[in-house]
């Protein structure tokens, strides 16, 4: 074998060299060029060019320490040149007394790496966004909408770190998907996949569906974001009616009434935070489906006006396919067929594999009622619009 150890290199970390090299020269050349004080700014286009994730990430975190690191790497360099014996003594005084460079970094990412790094009020947000026209006309021209991320209000800690640490995409997505647990992660791509072969056509095939499992006690804390970003989303979560007329509160059927202890449900609009179970199911009924905005509330609805109805996906995917689960098919009260459904489901394993042994079964199965009418909003939405960049 014959080269250096540096021909090793792949092509991610040559140009990652190559760019900490750039940097290092644009700032020698601010300081040789403007001794006054003020802003340098620096421009980076994607940076995430043929790096690891794992190196985007290090990559934008440690970005900002060049503003202090540059000057004490240009000054040890300067004190150990030729010519200079008599600055070596002072160097360290010098090294510990070098100025600081007063860089602002101006970055353009199509990476979630990169971008879910960022505290909100450093990102810059730019949507393209067209008019809605009718079919067979010529399309409006386009313009680019700059959202400031700043104006997220809420948990910021909390979205940033969930964001971080599920590697999630949802600056990049044209539509987003927030499901509660495994199951339905599981579940709903696979009934995506039934309901589009259904209408064929009527889902581009160019739009990018993200699907975030975020639990039914945090789905709401994504809310503000959803709003500031204004790309369709989908919030699937259950109905979990409690009784809470003892002082224990307890959970139990649909058909018991009670309230939801969702959070997800409770923290949609002031109106909803104390509703009661039924007044959910009529509403759901009159003006099928909770929509506001981009975003759109699915939870669980009888399969047929008055019947009867899930508290969870599980239960709500039993009453949706009776035959899979002995339920009948009759004129039984709601409420012993919500139980026989819970009953079903209890007695099957882990609910991961409960979503499994269906999706990927060979038996057919229904698409429950409430994720379906969610889908259906889905699909239905405007898909022209599209992020261009993230700064």
């Amino acid at each position: 074998m014959c080269g250096s150890r540096r021909s090793y290199n792949g092509l991610g970390t040559r140009n990652l060299v190559m760019i900490l090299l750039r940097l290092f020269t644009c700032y020698r050349d601010h300081t040789a060029t403007s001794p006054e004080s003020g802003i340098h700014l620096v421009f980076l286009e994607e940076p995430e060019a043929h790096l690891h994730p794992q190196m985007q990430e290090a990559f934008i975190q440690r970005l900002t320490y060049s503003v202090n690191l540059f000057p004490r790497i240009d000054a040890q360099m300067r004190a150990t040149m030729p010519g200079q014996k008599g600055a070596v003594e002072e160097s360290s005084t010098a090294i510990d007394s070098s100025p600081r460079w007063n860089a602002q970094f101006v970055v353009t990412t199509h990476s979630a790496h990169v971008a879910n790094r960022g505290h909100f009020s450093d990102i810059r947000y730019f949507r393209k966004e067209e008019d809605t026209v009718e079919s067979g006309s010529e399309p409006g021209p386009a313009r680019t909408v700059i959202k400031d991320l700043s104006q997220v209000t809420g948990d910021e800690r909390f979205l940033r770190k969930y964001l971080t640490l599920t590697r999630a995409d949802l600056y990049f997505a044209d539509k987003a998907i927030l499901v509660e647990g495994a199951s339905e992660r599981i579940f709903v791509p696979a009934a995506e996949e039934k309901l589009a072969a259904t209408r064929p056509g009527e889902t581009p095939q160019h739009q990018y569906v993200t699907l975030m499992e975020v639990g039914g006690a945090h789905a709401h804390r994504f809310y503000p974001l959803l709003k500031v970003l204004g790309i369709p989303a989908l919030i699937i979560t259950d109905l979990d009616p409690v009784d809470n007329r003892e002082p224990k509160i307890r959970k139990c059927l649909v058909s018991e009434s009670g309230r939801t202890s969702n959070q997800s449900i409770r923290a949609w609009s002031p109106e909803m935070a104390d509703i009661t179970v039924a007044e959910l199911l009529q509403r759901a009924e009159t003006d099928p489906p909770i929509a506001g905005g981009s975003m759109c509330l699915a939870y669980q609805v009888p399969e047929e006006p008055g019947g009867p109805c899930g508290r969870t996906f599980e239960d709500a995917f039993a009453l949706a396919n009776r035959a899979l689960f002995d339920i009948p098919t009759g004129d039984a009260p709601a409420e012993e067929l919500e139980q026989q459904a819970r009953s079903s489901v209890e007695t099957r394993r882990s609910k991961v594999d409960f979503a499994l042994d269906h999706v990927l079964g060979d038996h057919d199965w229904q698409v429950p009622k409430y994720i379906r009418r969610g889908l259906e909003w889905l699909m239905a939405q405007d898909g022209t619009a599209t992020k261009v960049d993230v700064q």
